[in-house]
């Protein structure tokens, strides 16, 4: 067992598997950790800046107790909170000043002392707006920590301790795309055997098949083990030598658990996470090893392996079924950490099902062909008829497209695409029908509480009122009562009006009218945004958001123009210009709010659209980049049959023009048939839905300051934003993405004429759009509508996010596709000019 294990290594070494794995892993964290040097400057304007709010709470707070005081109208109560609300302003002062002063060490000894005060204020029925419930609690726990370990604030946005930096590296190499990561580089150990028929030659050796798949297993563990020693050996090696830093490992770690807050040191979460990872690791690579000898071929095996983990990770999360016993529970790495359950029990399981998998794996019967291409004596095309009437390039082409429907791989990656359309349409369409009907619920309960409990509340209120007011001679006190008066009867008419919105938006939905129900989320937009307020006297509603709320108005108005039928579930329209606070509380909210109003349906234009928002697009994108991206480096390798094409009176350019060509056909063929599918499903399924649909469009500040700007202009800020027809949106977003297919496909086929291993190719493709993408928003924001790798993220080149977010107007879909077709046409011509010289 032991020389086969070490007979396996050496495979992986000198297949260079090894090299690659760490060539990824010191890229990334390089260039992460790059990223987070640049920041440093800003580190201690950012420590400054969180406490404003502080200091903005306090001195209105003493502005308020001042002028109490200087009318005489300070109670006892309210004597005590003026003296400490001056300590916490003195605290606050020294606390700020030692940030200004970089005194890092001391910022928590005076982040308490500040603390002290605010809880004597609070003891004394104070009341603190910027520091409430979970904050507080939070700012507690951790400043209690820090002081009792002796410890020094630290920048963790942007980490550069080795502590911080190997939890930041690790909570994006230990989860998924760790699993990914390895999957590609590993995952071909067993198949290739089979599809290289070396399998047959290990058979013929005195070894029994267990020893060689045990030793294949042990192999990949070993890897996994590698893995895990290299980011962390990284994460530390990297600041302590460029930034001379301590590696303190009881630094804290705040979790959050729905209302619950828990601090653990840094040492205990790294632990628990690579412990998970290292169980999910085991499990994938036992998957692996089971489904490669169900396919024979590499591509087929790890195209299943995948599709299995993303089903059952799905059906996961729509189920809640959060055990340990649930196989692929074990990839939710961070909600196992979040529940706070017994982590133990975890890597224990991850063993038992690794092992039992293996078990299957041994005594599974072996299957001498491939599970979607079974015929491997292929008859020749057209019965062996040539025609040589036409071009050599277009001969190139249909050459590529018969090797490709050959192979089989392009019908199981179909295959899979079809399934997982199915599947997820499948659950789509159950979760906006459970969406609808617990939003009518809710409409239902919320008229039944109006009309059983509020309204008569305030008819008790004003029934007190109105006696109060009779028994009263004091026409001072009669002005203050009839105001209470008025105000209680405006809110009892105004909760009238809402059940009676309610029924009838209710009634006529059902009936297909749909201006009713519009006309009663308007309603609702603008009662909770208090413009019903000023006659109910001391009633406020408040609303923060501004630009979602004028974004809400006229979406409703829209809407109602347009006769739209309504989409499900919320009133409000989430904006990315909604300010929550940078705090644990304000993030809860933004996810609750955003949950509560994210709008599902099931309808095929919508379902479209959701195919661009939820980014599912890349997935076909990932897979057919594995397929098909391999460009001239997939005829080199062992069977090497560049030599073979290079003996045709064909030149190595129109090899390459053939590969591009009939990869981009597939690529947009491919696409056109998986979204012509999705609209298929939703329109048989639920309707075909609405081509004027709002869809939200931001527009930057250049352009709203623009002559001739034609949008609507808000209070916040100035920035500004329009409505485009869903329909419209949607080719956008098509014409978008046909142009990323064709310039990833140039991109892959660039790189292969210059690297000759296939995997390699694609590992520097994905490299290079992702950090293209990424460099050219943080430096390329001026230029960045010249950069093609901005346009990766569609649904935010679409709906304006990225203009507004870099307010860069010109970054739009006609930008995009002009510069994506360019970039495309220069890679093309840079590759031909290397072909012709090589």
């Amino acid at each position: 067992m032991m020389n086969l294990l070490k007979f396996e290594i050496k495979k992986i070494w000198r297949q260079k598997k090894i090299f690659w794995l760490l060539l990824i892993l010191i890229l990334f964290m390089s260039f992460q950790y790059y990223q987070n040097t640049l920041h440093q400057d800003s580190f201690i304007d950012r420590l400054y800046e969180s406490t404003e709010p502080l200091k903005a709470n306090v001195t209105e707070i003493e502005r308020e107790l001042d002028e109490k005081r200087v009318n005489n109208q300070l109670n006892e109560l309210e004597k005590q909170q003026s003296v400490y609300i001056k300590d916490m302003k003195a605290a606050l002062q020294h606390w700020r000043s030692a940030i200004y002063s970089e005194e890092l060490h001391n910022l928590p000894q005076l982040e308490h002392e500040f603390l002290k005060s605010l809880q004597n204020y609070l003891n004394k029925d104070g009341e603190f707006e910027a520091l409430t419930g979970l904050n507080l609690e939070y700012v507690i726990l951790k400043n209690t920590w820090m002081i009792d370990h002796n410890l020094s604030i630290e920048d963790e946005d942007y980490p550069i301790s080795p502590h911080l930096f190997m939890l930041e590296t690790g909570d994006l190499l230990f989860g998924v795309l760790g699993i990914i990561l390895l999957l590609l580089i590993f995952g071909n150990i067993l198949s290739i055997e089979r599809e290289q028929q070396t399998w047959f030659t290990l058979k013929t050796q005195p070894i029994k098949k267990s020893s060689i798949i045990l030793s294949k297993y042990f192999t990949l563990i070993s890897m996994l083990f590698l893995y895990v020693v290299v980011v962390v050996f990284i994460g530390m090696l990297l600041p302590i030598i460029l930034n001379d830093h301590h590696l303190l490992l009881n630094y804290p770690q705040i979790i959050f658990s729905e209302n619950k807050i828990r601090i653990i040191s840094s040492l205990t979460y790294f632990l628990f996470k690579s412990l998970l990872f290292f169980g999910a690791g085991i499990i994938s690579f036992s998957l692996l090893l089971l489904i490669s000898m169900v396919f024979k071929k590499s591509f087929s095996s790890l195209i299943a392996t995948f599709f299995v983990l993303l089903i059952g990770h799905y059906l996961t999360t729509i189920t809640d079924f959060s055990a340990p016993m649930n196989l692929f529970h074990h990839y939710q790495l961070g909600d196992i950490i979040i529940e706070n359950r017994d982590i133990w029990y975890y890597p224990l399981f991850a063993v038992l099902w690794a092992i039992l998998i293996v078990l299957i794996t041994l005594y599974i019967p072996e299957r001498q062909a491939d599970l979607l291409n079974a015929q491997y004596q292929k008859s020749v095309f057209n019965s062996g008829d040539t025609n040589s009437k036409r071009g050599a390039l277009i001969n190139t082409v249909i050459f590529e497209l018969r090797k490709l429907f050959r192979k089989g791989y392009f019908l199981q990656v179909i295959s899979i695409l079809f399934l997982l359309i199915v599947i997820g349409y499948f659950f789509l369409n159950q979760e906006a029908d459970k969406i609808e009907t617990e939003y009518f619920k809710q409409l239902n309960d919320e008229a039944v509480a109006i009309q059983e409990e509020m309204i008569p509340m305030y008819e008790k209120k004003l029934f007190e009122y109105e006696d109060r007011y009779e028994k009263t001679n004091d026409k001072s006190e009669r002005e203050y009562i009839k105001k209470y008066i008025d105000g209680t009867t405006q809110v009892i008419n105004l909760y009238k009006e809402r059940v009676e919105k309610i029924e009838k938006g209710v009634k006529e939905y059902e009936l297909g009218n749909w201006e009713a129900f519009h006309e009663l989320q308007l309603f609702t937009i603008k009662l909770v945004n208090g413009d019903f307020d000023e006659s109910l006297h001391y009633i406020e509603h408040n609303f923060d958001h501004q630009f979602q709320y004028e974004v809400s108005v006229e979406e409703k108005e829209w809407s109602i123009k347009n006769n739209i039928q309504p989409i499900f579930p919320g009133e409000f329209r989430p904006t990315v210009h909604d300010d929550w606070g940078d705090n644990p509380q304000g993030e809860i909210n933004r996810d609750a709010w955003e949950e509560r109003n994210h709008k599902v349906n099931s309808s095929g234009l919508y379902t479209l659209y959701h195919f661009y928002e939820y980014y599912l697009y890349l997935i076909p994108l990932g897979l057919f980049l594995f397929l098909l991206g391999g460009g001239y480096a997939a005829e080199r390798g062992k069977k090497n049959t560049i030599h073979f094409l290079q003996t045709q009176p064909i030149s190595k350019t129109t090899i390459f023009l053939g590969k591009i060509l009939s990869s981009s056909l597939i690529f947009i063929v491919s696409y056109i048939g998986l979204m012509v599918l999705l609209l298929f499903l939703g329109t048989i399924t639920d309707r075909f839905g609405d081509w004027n649909f709002p869809i939200l469009h931001y527009d930057s500040l250049s352009s709203t300051s623009s002559v001739g700007y034609t949008g609507t202009i808000t209070d916040y800020e100035n920035y500004g934003f329009h409505f485009t027809p869903l329909g419209n949106y949607l080719l956008k977003c098509i014409g978008l993405l046909f142009m990323l297919t064709i310039l990833v496909i140039t991109l892959s086929g660039f790189i292969s004429t210059f690297i000759k291993n296939t995997f390699a190719v694609m590992v520097f493709t994905v490299l290079v759009l992702v950090s293209g993408h990424f460099i050219s928003i943080e430096y390329l924001s001026k230029w960045a509508f010249l950069s093609p790798f901005i346009y990766l993220d569609l649904f935010k080149v679409s709906n304006g996010t990225m203009a507004t977010l870099l307010d860069q107007s010109l970054i739009n879909t006609t930008m995009g596709i002009v510069t994506l077709f360019v970039s495309s046409c220069l890679l093309v011509y840079f590759s031909c000019i290397i072909l012709k010289r090589d």
